[in-house]
């Protein structure tokens, strides 16, 4: 039985990086040879190599759109087979949504041992906090699938993966109850709560409204279980591949560019072959690096259908570097979102009485198209318009049946309009992720003409705008919102103003008291209030207006 001294080598909140590279106790007598055999197979091939990442919801690729190219298990994969094209890889993604280590246990058997795999991964954690177990208990559960692979598997290899956390707070009991099982049987940990910590992340937490992480995170993930593949296998990678993000207004002409950086962190020179850009057409370049040096890779992107719409379009971009004498490879990804842009109407100039309207098309209704009975039953238009010491945002939106919420329930579940505005700065626009100073207003209309229009933010952890103001009528069709913001909410003290800042307009329907059954987003998705990627942008009145804003994130 292991001793409580186990459980108090680390103060609580204490960093764990410096542990998570150490080795542990000393690993099997044959794993040395059995790492050299696998790193000859890999440059040799013909394969295959099998690794099974066994878990919960992640493993299984839960979160992102398309698991199949995004899931942590593909991003590993592919960084893999970059760098071994002369051995077929296969990597299966194991995982059982919902369950506990206690629960992968009994699955072992089944989805491990039957595979005969050559490594594996182990994430699990999440569930056991979600249910209440003991940290200790997914120690013993951890330790216990590493002794029993190895039992049934003399020459396979693991790894030992550790939860990202809702937590606020680094350090987390199932966090360390993964490195603690890591250290106990001499495996490397893939850190995927410090990842996530690391780089950009919601400041909700991952797990933000019970939503499974997205391909982002998943990004970060894979590049994670790339990095303690190579503690794993002895074989750190020289090259590290970026993909440079930004958010610019662009005009009619312009291109989006796609800029790659190429590192190589090594002693001695490298030659590296690089591929880049959207899915569906690469660009190809070999570069010679010198020791410890970088190089770039520019390109303008050339996309079908470019014309911008009131919908926003998303394009996965991706570059991977390889270097097969090296056996190095790395890999990034981002999105790139052509967003519409609307530039307010202005107060003084007969706005009022010829407003620019931007109609929610057929394509705006991203939930409920099964019992949508036509613009009768729900459609919307809103405009923008700039007044002395606000931006309003009104919104007509036609409903053959009002149905607000009651004073029990969250707005959306009933008849609403809501507002999402991004605030951050233009180097931080567009970014996937969460931060206080991207806003979701959510109004609710009053349900008599006596009754005022009531506004909140989306939760708790949303900071309420001071200022403004909400008010709605009835009409002939539905009813009317409008939301005004303070003007010196918006502008940024540089020279854009408020131009390139995003921003959304929803419409929720309810009907019969049964909560929203439909849902409208005029350019973005119905995750917007996950992630902000896909918002529309402002521009202002009076200058050279942009076509669209292209945002690579």
């Amino acid at each position: 039985m292991r001793s409580l001294a186990a459980w108090v080598l680390l103060p609580f909140g204490a960093p764990l990086l410096p542990f998570l590279h150490q080795n542990g106790p000393p690993q099997p007598p044959t794993a040395q040879t059995t790492i050299a055999a696998l790193r000859d197979r890999l440059r040799s091939g013909p394969g295959p190599v099998r690794i099974v990442v066994f878990g919960d919801s992640l493993a299984a690729g839960w979160g992102p759109k398309d698991p199949k190219a995004d899931a942590y298990s593909a991003v590993f994969a592919r960084a893999l087979m970059a760098r071994y094209p002369e051995c077929a890889i296969e990597v299966i993604a194991a995982g059982g949504p919902g369950d506990a280590s206690d629960v992968g246990l009994i699955r072992l058997g089944n989805d491990v041992l039957r595979r005969k795999p050559d490594v594996v991964a182990i994430q699990f954690g999440g569930n056991d906090e979600r249910l209440k177990r003991s940290a200790r208990d997914l120690t013993d559960d951890l330790v216990a699938m590493v002794r029993n692979i190895r039992a049934a598997l003399p020459n396979a290899l693991c790894l030992i993966a550790t939860p990202p956390m809702n937590d606020p707070d680094p350090g987390t009991p199932y966090v360390r109850a993964a490195v603690f099982a890591a250290q106990e049987v001499g495996v490397p940990v893939a850190d995927f709560d410090g990842a996530l910590r690391a780089a950009d992340r919601d400041f909700r937490g991952p797990f933000c409204w019970g939503a499974h992480p997205g391909a982002y995170s998943h990004l970060l993930m894979g590049r994670e279980l790339l990095r303690a593949w190579d503690v794993l296998l002895g074989t750190p990678s020289p090259l590290t591949v970026r993909l440079e993000g930004y958010s610019r207004m662009l005009r009619a002409g312009e291109a989006p560019p796609l800029r790659v950086r190429v590192s190589n962190n090594a002693e001695a020179p490298l030659s590296a072959d690089v591929e880049c850009g959207p899915a569906l057409l690469a660009y190809h370049e070999q570069l010679a690096l010198k020791p410890n040096s970088s190089a770039e890779v520019e390109q303008k992107i050339t996309l079908p259908q470019l014309e911008v719409g009131h919908r926003t379009r998303v394009y996965r971009l991706w570059a991977v570097a390889r270097s097969v004498e090296a056996q190095a490879s790395d890999l990034d990804t981002k999105w790139l979102a052509i967003a519409p842009v609307v530039v307010p109407d202005v107060e003084g100039d007969g706005a009022q009485e010829h407003l620019t309207w931007h109609t929610f098309g057929a394509d705006s209704l991203v939930r409920g198209d099964w019992s949508w009975q036509g613009d009768s039953d729900l459609s919307a238009r809103f405009a923008v318009l700039l007044e002395e010491k606000t931006l309003t945002f009104i919104v007509e939106v036609t409903d053959n049946d009002l149905d607000v919420a009651d004073d029990r329930g969250h707005i959306t579940d009933g008849d609403s309009v809501e507002v999402c505005l991004d605030l951050r700065p233009q180097s931080d626009q567009a970014k996937p992720v969460y931060s206080p100073d991207v806003v979701l207003i959510l109004v609710k209309p009053g349900a008599t003409q006596r009754e005022e229009a009531t506004w909140e933010p989306l939760d708790d952890l949303t900071p309420r705008l001071s200022g403004v103001t909400a008010a709605s009528r009835l009409t002939d069709k539905g009813y009317e919102v409008r939301v005004s913001i303070p003007r010196a909410t918006l502008y940024r003290g540089d020279a854009e103003g408020f131009t390139g800042l995003g921003f959304d307009v929803h419409v929720n329907d309810a009907d019969f008291g049964l909560g929203r059954e439909r849902q409208l987003v005029w350019a973005g998705t119905q995750d917007n209030f996950l992630d902000p990627s896909a918002l529309a942008a402002l521009a202002e009145p009076g200058k050279d207006t942009p076509l669209y804003r292209a945002s690579l994130r």
